[in-house]
């Protein structure tokens, strides 16, 4: 996971995604890398280009700096409205009876 400076640093089954100043001892540049068959970003995709990868290393050689402080909040869903609102848009023509007297001047 990389959605958090935290998870980044402290990685998962294989060690840290990212050790700050040790590019050699980063997973996320062995794996954009492609240096490892079984650990590979982007997966199934050619690697990024060298100057990316590059870019990376000198991340992680200058301390690999993350802004973030905090973990990524929970995902909030928009409220969802339990009272029907009543629109043109959504409500047909003959159950409102408001388009009843037009009805009649659309007919040729």
């Amino acid at each position: 996971m990389l959605d958090s400076r935290k998870a980044i640093r402290a990685g998962g089954d294989r060690g840290a995604a990212v050790v700050p100043g040790d590019p050699d001892g980063s997973l996320l540049l062995t794996a954009i890398s492609h240096s490892d068959p079984d650990l590979q970003m982007p997966p199934k995709k050619e690697r990024l280009p060298d100057s990316v990868i590059n870019d990376f290393k000198l991340w992680i050689q200058a301390g690999a700096a993350d802004p973030r402080v905090n973990d990524p909040a929970e995902a909030v869903r928009p409220p969802v409205r339990t009272r029907r609102r009543s629109s043109l848009c959504v409500t047909p023509c003959g159950s409102s009876g408001r388009l009843a007297g037009l009805r009649g001047s659309w007919k040729k």
